[in-house]
């Protein structure tokens, strides 16, 4: 799967127990607060969450500061 621009990692986690973990880049967040990482049970939830419809600009000092570079 290709990730969208505003997605820095997808990793999936499953068959440890785990969910499907999703990091987003510097400058993006599930919702108005900075909230970049975020875990879900199924791909179809994920890949729902993680719409460009759904995600937010963040400009929390953190994400100002290093817009750019990985996590």
């Amino acid at each position: 799967m290709r990730a969208a621009k505003h997605i820095e990692s997808w990793d999936d986690e499953r068959a440890s127990g785990s969910g499907i973990i999703v990091t987003l880049r510097y400058g993006y967040s599930f919702d108005t607060t900075h909230d970049a990482v975020r875990g879900f049970d199924t791909v179809r939830e994920a890949r729902e969450s993680t719409r460009r419809k759904n995600i937010f600009a963040c400009d929390c000092a953190e994400c100002v500061t290093n817009q750019g570079e990985t996590k």
